[in-house]
């Protein structure tokens, strides 16, 4: 859950502060989703940010309701129009315009907006979902993965290109900029006090998670198909250090089983003891087997991006897994780099017959 940027928040209260003389401790009337300060409305309620509300309809109401300058009405009504569209692509849609940049390019609108107005024009800020990247056998972190969106639009004959921030991304980038700016080699930090928080939620899931069986060890175990390209690598991180929590938890089981062969005072010669050497034969085995876990699935990932050297996202962590066993196949693209055959994607990694074999043959998941 995020707020709005806040040069956004002090531009509206500053706005109902000189037209309609509302200040921003005042008490907001209560209503099925909100009740608390104008400022803490204008903060976290409605959406300032998002471009999606900015559709001719708007600037048709906006002109019908608030427009009391002639020129800024007229030109409202052009954009709104089916001869304005072109316009209203070149101007509004591609240079991403928020409500806060139509009252800035349409002053006049200021002075008779009013606060229900902007409630009953504007939605709520919508939650952003991220998948986590972290499993819940290790250790008790909770990560998420997100790609920071930042970008130019298109230039303008007047006024150049404007830089655009994700309202949420943005907001990420600043509370996480501490920690990678006071970032040792070692991975620890300076960074003292400074504890930042955040408005998360969880959302459920039943249907997007590892097969139960991979927590059954007699079970035979069908191969697991992991696609995600760019930031949809995610949950397959969070899936591939749970394998890892269960390949380390055998591991220390059998030898636990191992040890468990001790006879107290009891001299046991090695011609004796069968059951331990068979033991120990069976963690040998287990230990050069592909991921240490012969009970492990296979593991074929495929992940793809613009640039290796920009976009690879836990590119060390998925080839120390590969380096391991725990994925038996990695399959990259970067579609962005140079290649004389062409840009290749994720889906140029997927042969036919290989994704036949996994799905069809081996029930692969």
């Amino acid at each position: 859950l995020v707020d709005n940027n806040p040069e956004a928040v002090e531009f509206i209260l500053t706005m109902l502060k000189n037209n309609q003389s509302i200040a921003s401790d005042e008490q907001q009337m209560k209503s099925d989703h909100f009740d608390g300060t104008v400022r803490e409305a204008i903060t976290s309620c409605i959406d300032l940010s998002s471009t999606n509300p900015v559709q001719p309809r708007l600037l048709r109401g906006l002109a019908a309701q608030c427009a009391v300058n002639n020129d800024d009405k007229a030109a409202l009504e052009y954009l709104a129009s089916k001869k304005g569209n072109q316009l209203f692509q070149i101007m509004v849609q591609e240079q991403r315009w928020n409500m806060v940049d139509v009252l800035r390019n349409f002053p006049s609108l200021q002075s008779q907006m009013t606060l229900e107005i902007l409630f009953a024009l504007l939605p709520q800020i919508p939650p952003r979902y991220y998948s986590v990247s972290s499993s819940p056998t290790v250790g008790r972190e909770l990560t998420v993965t997100f790609a920071v969106v930042d970008y130019l639009t298109p230039a303008l004959l007047k006024g150049g290109r404007r830089r655009i921030h994700g309202l949420a991304t943005r907001h990420l980038e600043l509370l996480c900029s501490p920690f990678l700016c006071q970032q040792k080699q070692d991975g620890s930090n300076n960074i003292g006090a400074y504890q930042p928080s955040l408005r998360i939620f969880p959302k459920p899931t039943a249907d997007f998670r590892l097969p139960p069986s991979i927590a059954q060890p007699s079970s035979k175990q069908e191969p697991l198909i992991l696609i995600g390209p760019g930031t949809g690598i995610a949950p397959f991180v969070g899936f591939l250090r749970h394998l890892q929590a269960l390949d380390k938890q055998s591991q220390l089981q059998a030898q636990t089983m191992v040890e468990g062969t001790w006879r107290g005072d009891f001299q046991v010669s090695p011609e004796d003891d069968q059951t331990g050497a068979t033991e120990e034969s069976s963690l040998s085995a287990n230990s050069n087997n592909s991921g240490g876990n012969s009970n492990l699935p296979p593991v074929y990932v495929f992940f793809g991006c613009r640039h290796e050297t920009h976009d690879y996202l836990y590119r060390d962590e998925l080839q120390q897994y590969q380096k391991q066993g725990l994925i038996t196949c990695l399959f990259t693209a970067f579609s962005r780099d140079g290649n004389s055959n062409g840009k290749k994607y994720v889906q140029d990694c997927m042969e036919k017959e290989l994704m036949a074999g996994l799905i069809v043959n081996q029930q692969g998941r």
